[in-house]
């Protein structure tokens, strides 16, 4: 029991080190920077070179960008040979495409060209509704005309299920005028009307804040693999928070392919890949309530929508957890945030993540004081 209790207090130890430091306990994916295009000028007469230079959101110039026309690769410094008006792209591996810029070519004379404008019916919608699209110049509609992603790709039609929680940007185009303003589209998890508390021996609290976390290794901060025989996974925890101090955890091992190279997490597998270990209830930095598999009546956890970055990223999450004297409940459906990481010294991981023989390093007074500092 002894034993039991110094992994759960190692358990918690972690917590506070992700509840301390969540803006630098994050494992970073390294998400798309943004990029930019900047010609020389915009304003040209046919045959004359335009030189395009790609920068990113500081000014700083981004070496080896491509450039691109109507979807055709060109040089960094380009001739127009025809009058008309010519959107062109920045990409470069590691950054979101460009906004398209409009390089204006005349025969002489002045080029007038009519100026796109992009409207939605619903700049705000909920994860899964739909937005609707309209390109119009001169107060008429323009057939033919492109939407695309800032970040890059093309919209099949001018209806857009949005499927995914975030901010998103467009802007129209098309040869022969100049491009729209960009436009955004915010989308937002549905509000939960159900019960959003977890309860530890009899009391009930709020629940304020739930984030995903992984266990890493405390010196390189890479994700653990635990292997034990054939057997290989990932440690994962939901964090519900009241107040500082004050949470319930929620522990799970994700199954993963023994040579895997890569983070797996919970939604990326099949439920039977997922295993319960166990959970944790905590007031003001003490354990009131410690749950082992054998003492778990219902457990589950529905991952409605994936994190839309593994850094400092958002989903949405339904999750239960009943031990079998009702000593720790929780019940949630909301935002959850990650993903965190949890410090662990792994010890040998190679050996059975056995609660008993789980290798952490630390003693028990020794981690009852880092709780209390938490």
């Amino acid at each position: 029991m002894k034993n039991i209790l110094k992994y759960f207090t190692v358990m918690l130890l972690i917590v506070a080190a992700v509840g301390c430091s969540k803006e630098d306990d994050t494992i970073d994916d390294s998400g798309k920077k943004e990029l930019f295009i900047k010609p020389d000028k915009t304003k040209v007469a046919i045959g004359e070179l335009v030189a395009f230079t790609a920068i990113d959101k500081d000014n700083n110039k981004v070496e080896d960008a491509s450039f691109y026309l109507n979807g055709v690769k060109i040089s960094k410094d380009f001739k127009f040979d025809k009058k008309g008006v010519y959107n062109v792209i920045a990409k470069k591996i590691g950054y979101k495409a460009s906004a398209p810029v409009s390089i204006f070519v005349s025969d002489g004379g002045e080029v007038i060209a009519n100026k796109l404008k992009l409207t939605v019916d619903k700049n705000t919608v909920y994860l899964g509704e739909s937005v609707k699209f309209s390109v119009m110049a001169d107060g008429k509609e323009v057939e033919g005309a492109k939407i695309q992603y800032i970040e890059g790709g093309t919209l099949e039609s001018s209806t857009l299920v949005m499927d995914k929680f975030g901010t998103y940007r467009f802007v129209a185009t098309k040869e022969g005028y100049s491009n729209s303003d960009i436009l955004e589209v915010k989308v937002l998890l549905k509000p939960s009307v159900t019960d959003q508390t977890f309860t530890i021996n009899g009391v009930k609290y709020d629940i304020k804040n739930v984030e995903l976390t992984i266990d890493v290794d405390k010196n390189t901060k890479k994700p653990i693999l635990y292997k034990e025989g054939k057997e290989a996974y990932y440690v994962y925890k939901l964090f519900a928070d009241n107040v500082e101090g004050t949470f319930a955890m929620y522990i799970m091992k994700v199954i993963v392919p023994n040579d895997t190279d890569k983070v797996i997490l919970p939604y990326e597998v099949p439920a039977n890949k997922v295993v319960i270990l166990g959970g944790l209830g905590v007031i003001d930095r003490e354990i009131e309530a410690e749950i082992l598999s054998m003492d778990i009546e219902k457990a589950y956890a529905k991952w409605l929508s994936p994190l839309t970055s593994l850094s400092k990223g958002k989903g949405e999450v339904e999750y239960e957890f009943i031990s079998v004297d009702y000593a720790l409940e929780v019940k949630y459906k909301g935002v959850y945030n990650g993903l965190g990481i949890v410090n662990v010294n792994p010890g040998d991981t190679g050996k059975s993540l056995d609660i008993e023989r789980r290798n952490t390093g630390f003693s028990f007074e020794e981690l009852k004081k880092e709780i209390k500092n938490r």
